[in-house]
């Protein structure tokens, strides 16, 4: 079935994720957003905070 095979290229890439997302059941699209939240979550605290204009001796 084309849905088990690889995609040439990124021409229609998009849907094609939509339609294997969509057919998941709910359980799984909730863990896919618990693990999805983690990667967010820990990139956003790794992340080095943002200098103040001030701090890079900007007036």
């Amino acid at each position: 079935s084309p849905e088990r095979s690889w995609e040439a290229g990124w021409d229609g890439h998009d849907q094609a994720q939509l339609r294997r997302f969509a057919r998941l059941p709910l359980s799984q699209k909730l863990e896919w957003l618990e693990q999805a939240q983690e990667v967010s979550d820990h990139l956003s605290a790794s992340r080095k905070p943002d200098v103040s204009p001030i701090e890079r001796g900007e007036q």
